[in-house]
């Protein structure tokens, strides 16, 4: 499923003010939602939804829906910062 206007939105929001980074992870992890909030859109992943775990070092993790990490991909990709 894509992710609403609203939500593109709002992790452009992110990456522009550093509240996301962009870059590579250096271990990403994929599974069943664990309840937590999308560190991209802030909605729930619930256990019916796939999360996304994303260790960058330094203690950064982001947890996000499995469509919300594709567009903040595609966002990042679109700055040169991939």
């Amino acid at each position: 499923m894509p992710v609403s206007s609203a939500q593109r939105e709002r992790i452009v929001g992110k990456v522009d003010t550093g509240e996301l980074m962009c870059g590579r992870p250096m271990k990403m992890y994929a599974g069943y939602g664990t309840g937590l909030r999308c560190a991209a859109c802030a909605g729930v992943i619930t256990p019916t939804n796939i999360e996304y775990e994303m260790h960058f070092g330094g203690g950064t993790t982001y947890r996000m829906h499995w469509n919300c990490v594709g567009a903040w991909q595609s966002e990042c990709e679109r700055r040169g910062q991939r």
